[in-house]
């Protein structure tokens, strides 16, 4: 029996019948006037739930990739057992919320650990070479904090320290892509990305999401880049938006989108009806979609030059792939969205 903690409050219980995974509130998380559910899939009541629902919620607070391969492999776990691997790594897992053993609840007292600039310079080679950061930071043991390609870590005050036991991260060091011979200026791409990005409010800054993502030709834009807030009143909104990076700049990663625009995964091939189509999924005004999406291709282009002045990436010959590629992709939208 695993328990999922909010804090030190106990949200529910986590078992597995015959490989399936079985989920239950607590009667008290139920009953406290600060309760959310986890997700709306699992609505907040007693009743035992299991199946898809449960299974792709807490799968998806685990990684993925050769992250995921790294782990289960010093851990010796079944990649089908997603129970096992909550049981080894759950207490790290991404999120507010922890999974831990019935018999491992203790008080947790949230604290941070100094991380001194010498450190981060080690931490970052190791991870540039592949390398994860397991058993270097006591606490963070065979964490999955210790095992991702990139660390969390507090900043205040000038200083970098390290979250433990629970506390709240505030900013993600995350080293260039490796081999940088073959993804040169990766950091300088995300950046510049970062700061291109237009803010907006929740289902319509999913959207511009989506719209921002085809423009700058994000390939890997996925639901795992996309996270909730729970703010006052328990009132969820989306957290400021992360990993956003020109892809398709890079002519060794394949150009077909994560997530599909109105069935198509090929850039190339959305077309007018695809948008329609996303549109009507989305339950947006197709009106709308075209009239945010032709003002965000054109706020993006403006931002281009005065965001590479801020980077000192001004001459860098991946701002001018950038800047060739984002303007073809603008022409795409406008023509694509207009045409009846």
């Amino acid at each position: 029996m695993l328990q999922v903690l909010y804090g030190n409050a106990t949200v529910g219980q986590l078992w597995s019948e015959s490989r399936e995974l079985c989920f239950q509130y607590a009667a008290s998380w139920v009953q406290s006037p600060n309760a959310f559910p986890l997700t709306p899939h699992l609505p907040l009541d007693l009743q035992i739930r299991r199946g898809d629902d449960v299974l792709f919620f807490f799968s998806n607070l685990l990684p993925e990739g050769a992250v995921l391969d790294a782990i289960l492999k010093l851990k010796r776990l079944p990649r089908g057992d997603i129970f096992a691997q909550l049981t080894a790594f759950g207490e790290d897992a991404a999120g507010a919320f922890s999974i831990v053993p019935e018999g491992n609840i203790r008080q947790r007292q949230p604290a941070y650990q100094p991380y001194p600039v010498e450190n981060i310079h080690a931490d970052l080679e190791r991870l540039a070479d592949h390398l994860p950061l397991l058993f270097q930071h006591g606490e963070l043991r065979l964490s999955l904090a210790g095992a991702q390609d990139k660390i969390p870590v507090h900043y205040a005050d000038g200083q970098f320290q390290l979250p433990m036991n629970g506390a709240a991260s505030t900013h993600i060091l995350k080293p260039a892509i490796q081999p940088q011979k073959t993804f040169p200026d990766s950091v300088l791409n995300e950046a510049f990305c970062l700061y291109a990005s237009v803010p907006g409010h929740d289902r319509l800054q999913v959207l511009d999401w989506v719209v921002f993502n085809y423009l700058i030709g994000n390939a890997d834009a996925h639901a795992k880049n996309l996270a909730m807030l729970v703010g006052a009143g328990n009132r969820l909104q989306l957290a400021p938006l992360y990993d956003l990076l020109c892809t398709s700049v890079y002519p060794q990663l394949d150009t077909r989108m994560a997530m599909a625009i109105g069935g198509e995964y090929r850039p190339e091939w959305v077309q007018h009806r695809h948008w329609q189509r996303f549109a009507d999924e989305a339950g947006i005004n197709f009106s709308l979609l075209q009239k945010r999406s032709l003002i965000l291709g054109k706020r993006v282009l403006d931002t281009i030059q005065p965001v590479a002045k801020t980077l000192g990436a001004e001459g860098n010959p991946l701002m001018a792939s950038i800047t060739k590629f984002v303007n073809k992709r603008a022409k795409w939208l406008e023509s694509r969205l207009v045409k009846a």
